[in-house]
């Protein structure tokens, strides 16, 4: 072998090196200095038993396990409210749930409720709509939260816990 191409060689391996590093780098700034304080933050939030921050790429997935009896709406404000502290990109916040059957009937229930309210901007109606129609279901709390982005529905048993979001257009709709 000549020496123009062990040069080579060691270019390469330097550059591998070099990439190697700064990927593990990245990786441990990534995990030490923002997954694990913020998964720290968000498990201190009132209402949170569990929290979990993994990537999709650029992106953060927040997953947040709600203690009993804990309000969405005010959990979700404060999750957003640190995740935008620390985060500097672009994130999401998502709920962990454990959903029976007759939880995912009631939901699919009351889909043309929500649709309606989404269509109509009339959230408030929609709100009370869903809550009347969890209490007619025996032992179900309904609870709706608006956020600028989405509608979220809580549905909750004595065991079960459905928790989903469905994405809204900003305003509603126009008369």
């Amino acid at each position: 072998m000549t020496g123009t191409w062990k040069r080579w060689l060691w270019g390469a391996g330097a550059a591998l090196l070099t990439f190697a590093l700064l990927w593990g780098g990245f990786a441990a700034y990534r995990t030490w200095a923002i997954s694990k304080p913020l998964e720290k933050t968000l498990a201190q939030v009132a209402g949170v038993r569990q929290a979990k921050v993994t990537w999709q790429g650029h992106d953060a997935l927040l997953t947040l396990t709600l203690e009993e009896g804990a309000s969405l709406g005010s959990v979700y404000d404060a999750a957003e409210k640190a995740a935008r502290r620390r985060l500097h990109g672009p994130f999401q916040v998502s709920f962990e749930d454990d959903p029976s059957p007759d939880l995912e009937r009631l939901y699919l229930e009351l889909n043309p409720i929500l649709q309606e309210g989404l269509a109509t901007g009339r959230f408030t109606e929609m709100a009370a709509r869903v809550e009347e129609r969890g209490q007619e279901s025996l032992g179900v709390m309904a609870k709706v939260y608006v956020t600028g982005d989405a509608v979220w529905v809580l549905l909750q048993n004595k065991d079960h816990r459905l928790i989903r979001s469905l994405t809204r257009d900003k305003g509603g709709a126009t008369p």
